[in-house]
């Protein structure tokens, strides 16, 4: 089932397309959640080969964070201007990178919180978030890693009590 379009659900109540694999390692689960293109392991191993996308956290797997795109470079990027924003509802600290499949951007915030983009406009697609115990103290705040993909799925290691 795609996520992407009319039948795409916005914010809350889109726990339908959402499926909580309970994987607990000590006191993490998984989410896993529709995403809309199949994200191959060949893909994944050969992600320098698309460079419009950002399919792994550092990009790719030699971790060099860096992009062959051109089309914004020393003498163009102070002419940069935001085209739309994102309000996360969460506060605090943002300490993740999106990933960008084929147009979509998928993004972690504070509080379990994880969500979908069109890349283009920034018109939510779905947002998910866990409900946290309110008497946890994480040493360094309430954020989240980010996400992984493979296959339509976009998996978020999230907080589970013990």
């Amino acid at each position: 089932m795609s996520l992407r379009g009319a039948e795409a659900p916005l914010f809350h109540g889109c726990s339908s397309f959402l499926v909580i694999a309970m994987l607990g390692m000590l006191t993490y689960g998984v989410l896993a959640s529709n995403a809309h293109a199949q994200v191959t392991f060949d893909r994944l191993l050969n992600s320098t080969k698309e460079p419009q996308n950002w399919l792994t956290y550092s990009g790719d797997y030699s971790g060099r964070r860096f992009s062959t795109l051109d089309q914004i470079n020393t003498s163009n990027a102070r002419t940069l201007t935001a085209k739309w924003v994102y309000q996360t509802a969460a506060t605090g600290k943002v300490e993740t990178t999106p990933l960008v499949v084929d147009g979509i951007l998928y993004a972690t915030a504070q509080d379990d919180r994880a969500f979908a983009l069109d890349a283009r406009t920034g018109r939510p697609i779905w947002m998910y978030q866990r409900q946290l115990p309110g008497d946890i103290r994480p040493c360094c705040g309430r954020v989240n890693r980010g996400l992984a993909i493979l296959g339509d799925k976009v998996f978020m290691a999230r907080w589970m009590p013990t």
